[in-house]
């Protein structure tokens, strides 16, 4: 069985995957994944659901539509839609 979950990571050229800390703090654990390079100014909100072996992608959004800066805003619908998403996460995939 692989079990995926993800973990921070900082890559080359503009990649990394880090965990939204306000979220998390808050029980929804979202990640997000940005990569420069290729996908300039786009960030993916997803989250791993190991028991059922999948990788749940919420959506795909300009970085602007998630806050300013490193201040997200998590009453903007990305992250609503993020935290509603991960209270479904048992009926998905």
């Amino acid at each position: 069985m692989l079990i995926v979950d993800a973990n921070e990571f900082e890559g080359h050229e503009g990649f990394s995957i880090k965990r939204v800390g306000g979220l998390f703090k808050r029980g929804v654990r979202v990640s997000r994944v940005k990569y420069e390079k290729y996908i300039h100014g786009r960030r993916i909100l997803f989250f791993s659901i190991p028991t059922r072996n999948c990788v749940f992608v919420t959506g795909i959004h300009a970085r602007g539509d998630l806050g300013v800066g490193n201040d997200y805003d998590f009453a903007k619908e990305p992250f609503t839609r993020a935290a509603r998403y991960w209270g479904m996460r048992n009926t998905l995939c």
